[in-house]
């Protein structure tokens, strides 16, 4: 491979890993707390960095790969 072509390899994977650094940091462990209320879980520190932990990989994944059928709330009038 020539050294154009890793460089522009690498400055892609540097934008996607700061896209998903960004997409990260919207969810801090906190933004789990319903849902370890929900599961009978106890919102400690921990339990929930675990869950956000188990549940990020598919937020990302859904995030990336499943294009919304939804309008957003921008599109649809109804403000942020």
């Amino acid at each position: 491979m020539s050294e154009d072509a890793d460089a522009r390899e690498q400055e892609a994977a540097e934008l996607l890993d700061a896209e998903q650094d960004a997409f990260e940091a919207r969810f801090p462990p906190e933004a789990f707390t319903g849902i370890a209320k929900t599961l009978k879980v106890r919102p400690t520190p921990e339990n929930l960095s675990r869950l956000r932990g188990w549940l990020l990989p598919d937020f990302y994944y859904l995030y990336r790969v499943v294009p919304s059928k939804e309008p957003t709330r921008a599109r649809s009038g109804l403000g942020v």
